[in-house]
């Protein structure tokens, strides 16, 4: 494997109300991921999950990816695949596959899509030879696409990297279904003080509500590091969560004058909306 490492410190952030680097506890999952086999990552609403993710992804791909094997990314929900292909888009040099059907949202994951990249491919077999129609039609027709979808599938197709965004909300049995397709590093990336995985069944609640990033996170031996620098909330509002549910080792990372209260909305106490 190719060792060429890419300097932490280039990793940059152009995000609202966001270091233009990545924090000391971001820095730190990053170099945790980038020598581990697994890690996982702990963090708050609004600690940078995301941005830290796009930038394990960017290096890996910088660092280690030889071409021929893809990156798998996955989350429990479309919204943290698209937050997360967002962030992704900001590097350019890399090619997006997204395994769904389309749907319409602010980026046009469309375009990502297995089935848009069947067609595109197509087209672009038209264009440069105008006399393999037929063999086209052999090629990139429906079911050859129903194939190219099954064999994603298969188990002997296999990530040497993955990473799962909102981990603590998937149920064991359906983080399986990724987690057997690693060949070198995995990164679970959630907050198991949040949503749980949702268990429709009264039965079955006692024995999956428990998530796998949960169990990981209380065995010692994992490594795990949380993310404790919020950038979203103002300072004022996250006295209460970090003091609930986190112990009070919250921080906020930006100041008052970044969250202005806005001017038709009236409180009582100024200082604290």
């Amino acid at each position: 494997m190719n060792q060429r490492r890419a300097p932490l410190g280039r990793v940059r952030s152009a995000g609202r109300g966001r270091p233009r680097r990545a924090s000391g506890p971001q820095r730190q999952a990053i170099k945790n991921t980038l020598e581990n086999r697994l890690t996982l990552i702990q963090g708050p609403s609004g600690t940078g999950k995301t941005e830290t993710s796009a930038w394990i992804i960017h290096l890996w791909l910088q660092n280690f990816f030889q071409g021929g094997q893809p990156i798998l990314i996955c989350a429990e929900t479309h919204q943290a695949v698209d937050n997360l292909t967002r962030h992704l888009l900001q590097y350019r040099q890399y090619r997006l596959i997204r395994y769904d059907e389309p749907r319409t949202v602010a980026y046009d994951p469309h375009k990502y899509t297995i089935p848009t990249q069947i067609e595109l491919l197509r087209r672009e077999k038209q264009q440069s030879s105008p006399n393999t129609t037929t063999t086209n039609k052999s090629l990139f027709g429906p079911p050859k696409a129903k194939k190219i979808h099954v064999g994603v599938l298969k188990p002997a197709f296999k990530f040497p990297f993955i990473l799962i965004d909102e981990a603590s909300q998937i149920t064991e049995c359906n983080i399986v279904i990724p987690l057997v397709r690693i060949t070198n590093q995995i990164v679970l990336v959630g907050d198991q003080k949040q949503l749980p995985p949702i268990i429709k069944t009264a039965e079955a609640k006692p024995l999956l509500e428990r998530s796998f990033f949960q169990r990981l996170l209380e065995n010692i031996n994992i490594n795990s590091i949380m993310l404790d620098t919020q950038y979203r909330m103002h300072p004022s509002l996250i006295d209460f969560p970090s003091k609930v549910f986190y112990d009070g080792s919250l921080k906020t990372g930006i100041k008052p004058e970044q969250r202005p209260t806005p001017q038709e909305i009236k409180f009582i106490n100024k200082q604290i909306p």
